[in-house]
C-alpha cells in the first residue's frame, strides 16, 4: 500500500521533465474517473483505504480517484492532476492552467461564472463551455 503514494512523486517529476507539449493558445480540459474496485466490493476494499473516495459521474457512482487532463489542439498533454473521487472537477482548474494562455474548452461540468471570471482575471484565459439549459447568459466583453 505504501508503494503507491511513493510512486506518485517520481511519476509527477517524470511528466514535468519533458512529457508535456507546448501551449498553443487552444487547450482542452476534462476529467475521468479511476475506479479502484467494482461498486459491489466497496465495503471490502482496503488497498486505497483513506485515499480513494466515493464520487459521482454522469454514468453513476464509483470509488476511487479522478484524473484531470489538459491537452492542446495537437493532442499533446499540457498538465495532469489526480484528486480523490469526491472532489469537484472545477476545484483543481487554477492549478492545472497556471502556464496556459488563450482559450480552454471544457464540458458542462466546468461551467461556473466565478471560475470563468477568476481564469480571465488571473490568467487571461477564456473558459469556454456549453451552457446548461437553465443557465442565464451574461455577456463578457471580448
Amino acid at each position: 500500500m505504501e508503494y503507491i503514494p511513493s510512486a506518485l512523486i517520481p511519476l509527477a517529476a517524470y511528466l514535468q521533465q519533458g512529457c508535456f507539449g507546448p501551449c498553443t493558445g487552444i487547450s482542452f480540459l476534462d476529467s475521468t474517473p479511476l475506479a479502484v474496485c467494482h461498486n459491489a466490493r466497496i465495503s471490502q476494499h482496503k488497498v486505497f483505504a483513506g485515499l480513494a473516495k466515493r464520487g459521482k459521474t454522469s454514468t453513476g457512482w464509483f470509488l476511487g480517484f479522478k484524473l484531470h487532463l489538459v491537452f492542446n489542439d495537437r493532442g499533446e498533454l499540457l498538465n495532469v492532476f489526480f484528486t480523490p473521487g469526491n472532489v469537484d472537477d472545477r476545484k483543481p482548474v487554477p492549478k492545472l492552467v497556471k502556464k496556459l494562455f488563450g482559450k480552454i474548452f471544457a464540458d458542462k461540468g466546468y461551467l461556473s461564472q466565478p471560475l470563468f471570471e477568476h481564469l480571465l482575471q488571473t490568467f487571461n484565459l477564456r473558459l469556454i463551455t456549453k451552457l446548461r439549459s437553465n443557465t442565464v447568459c451574461r455577456s463578457v466583453p471580448a
